[in-house]
């Protein structure tokens, strides 16, 4: 955008020059009079040094000292200033009532376009019959002036825009005429966009071309933003309207985060990337079709199209991976993407959600991943849609394949309030237990499956904030199915014989019926109940996780359904850190959710029943 408006801005001060230097080729006045034309016509003062006539049948007008006014906001004494110029103009054609240019020369002219803090654009304010912005900037490709060849010599350009947080400076310049006689535009920019790096080249054809109705205008952009890089070569039908686009689209960087000052779009913190597709333009809309690449280790491709003609502006898009890294997801969550292992106490990322991006546009984009590698996890699919709207984004539908299951639900950020709030509704069904285990000793024991929902609500200018605060409640339940006895083992004899369980031939504790229920409280997890029917005894637990500070406390009981099989049983306690947890025997009291003496089988229908009743919709509460 920033180089279409500055090529047609050139275009409209080149229809003033002519306009000035024709008023003075048919009066003798000729300084005041070419003054006094290009002032009505712009709406702003315009001087001129010295003007002097070659007169002939093709008559050159030799300029020198030009200035274009600023507005009284402008940070430059002018808008436009030229050292020297000449304007050729064939008489003859021009007494019939018809313009031809065979040439037009710029000696160092300096261009300052800049925006105010209110939006306002110094190219565009004008007094006159017409504004500045109707006489400098065309609005058809034929408003362009039809000239024979332009030279621009040791130009400069400067453009401020501090909505934006932008400022650039640099050169522009035509290079010589190639084979084919066509010259060329040469514009090399530098300067900061957001305090951070900003290179821009453009390379198209002249500024004349874009007055060729038939022949498209090339272009080729390459601009750098810090390490991000955007590339852009092809032709525009009408660089004018910005129809008719055949250009190959290329970006690529560190994280695709850093789009958004160059385009606005405010898209995740992610593993460096590299996208390449075909960049088209429907009245207000810009599609970046066909594209493919790579985002961290996953391969990306799709569309996306960007509705500017609504406000704020709209992002649709339909993306697919055929090969997901699941770790490349982290950003969605506010993780850090990188592979770098992280100190305990930094699990959950502690930097401020960009609340402000979500405002800038709403979104509605879908994404499916096919084949997931995630190490950790035994997931298989994952498929959202991801809808923003006016600063609440959600996750919705949202579902993974997980553990021969499903997991599904939604999620959601609301970023209009202050204090930003993130909630999350998830059912869980029929998830295996064994692939939780895999490439472990235990994984041939283990068996069952389990199911649940639970629903969590947090506040806070971080997803640690969030973490802390968080509150909600859920349910697990799980029937017919295994635990590894060598996990009992591993923690020691006393272990075994204080939960009153025996371990069998084939290593297996069977397992009757579990269920979990739990509510969350200030980022607390708390285990209110939580009991495991085994053939041999009834396990009862309780205590609480803290997820952020990545630790634990757990107190197990054993209520034996058979004394004759082991004569000790005491109550075991489990706490500490995730990665080195302690283990102790004994001393807590009973814990109070069945009749104590000889236990019996308990009703696995009534346990189990009313696990997955609860059914949650993220924006409850916030």
């Amino acid at each position: 955008m920033w180089v279409r408006r500055i090529l047609l801005w050139i275009a409209g001060i080149l229809v003033l020059l002519v306009a000035g230097v024709v008023v003075a080729v048919l009066t003798i006045d000729w300084t005041d009079k070419a003054e006094s034309a290009a002032s009505a016509a712009i709406g702003r003062e315009v001087r001129i040094g010295s003007l002097d006539i070659d007169p002939g049948w093709t008559t050159t007008a030799h300029l020198a000292d030009v200035e274009v006014a600023n507005t009284d906001w402008g940070s430059s004494d002018a808008l436009f200033a030229l050292e020297e110029g000449s304007v050729s103009i064939r008489v003859w054609p021009l007494i019939k009532g018809q313009m031809e240019i065979p040439e037009i020369v710029l000696t160092r002219p300096v261009i300052a376009l800049e925006t105010n803090a209110e939006g306002q654009t110094n190219w565009n304010v004008g007094d006159g019959a017409e504004t500045a912005g109707e006489a400098v900037e065309p609005d058809e490709r034929s408003e362009v002036p039809l000239i024979g060849r332009l030279i621009i010599e040791d130009g400069k350009l400067s453009y401020r825009d501090p909505t934006r947080d932008l400022d650039l400076q640099g050169k522009i310049e035509t290079a010589k005429a190639d084979a084919a006689g066509e010259d060329a535009l040469n514009l090399s920019l530098d300067g900061t966009l957001e305090n951070r790096p900003l290179e821009l080249t453009f390379v198209g054809g002249s500024v004349l071309q874009l007055r060729e109705t038939e022949k498209p205008y090339p272009v080729d952009v390459d601009l750098r933003f810090g390490q991000t890089r955007v590339r852009a070569d092809g032709t525009i039908t009408d660089p004018v309207q910005l129809a008719g686009l055949d250009i190959s689209f290329a970006v690529e960087g560190p994280t695709l985060a850093d789009v958004f000052p160059i385009f606005q779009i405010p898209l995740p913190d992610t593993p460096p990337y590299s996208l390449a597709g075909d960049l088209a333009r429907e009245g207000e809309t810009w599609r970046f079709q066909s594209f493919e690449g790579k985002v961290g280790d996953s391969d990306l491709a799709g569309s996306l199209s960007l509705d500017q003609g609504q406000t704020p502006p709209l992002l649709n898009g339909d993306l697919v991976s055929k090969k997901l890294d699941f770790a490349d997801l982290a950003g969605l969550v506010g993780a850090d993407p990188s592979d770098a292992p992280k100190p305990e106490e930094e699990q959950f990322p502690n930097a401020p959600i960009a609340a402000d991006r979500l405002d800038a546009m709403n979104m509605d984009v879908s994404f499916k991943g096919t084949e997931v590698i995630a190490p950790n996890l035994p997931l298989d699919r994952v498929e959202f849609r991801v809808q923003v709207d006016n600063g609440r984004a959600e996750a919705r539908p949202l579902s993974f394949a997980l553990a021969d299951g499903t997991v599904s639900g939604e999620i959601a950020l609301n970023a209009r309030q202050e204090v930003p709030s993130a909630d999350a509704a998830l059912r869980f069904e029929n998830l295996d237990i064994k692939p939780f285990f895999k490439d472990t000793r235990f994984v041939q024991e283990m068996g069952g499956r389990f199911s649940g929902s639970i629903y969590v609500l947090g506040v806070g200018q971080t997803p640690k904030e969030m973490m802390e605060t968080a509150r909600g409640e859920g349910a697990v339940a799980m029937r017919d199915g295994s635990i590894s006895g060598l996990i009992i083992e591993a923690a020691g004899l006393d272990v075994a014989e204080a939960l009153a369980l025996v371990v069998g031939e084939d290593a297996r504790v069977p397992i009757r019926c579990g269920r979990i229920k739990l509510d969350v409280q200030e980022g607390t997890v708390n285990i209110n109940e939580a009991v495991v029917d085994t053939t041999d005894s009834l396990l009862v637990a309780q205590g609480n996780i803290r997820p952020a500070a990545q630790t634990f406390n757990m107190q197990i009981e054993a209520r034996a359904k058979d004394f004759s099989l082991i004569d000790v049983a005491a109550p075991v306690s489990l706490s500490g850190s995730f990665s080195d947890p302690s283990i102790a025997i004994g001393g807590i009291d009973p814990l109070p959710f069945f009749e104590t003496g000889d236990q019996q089988d308990i009703d696995c229908d009534k346990l189990v029943s009313g696990a997955l009743e609860g059914q949650f919709k993220t924006g409850q509460e916030n």
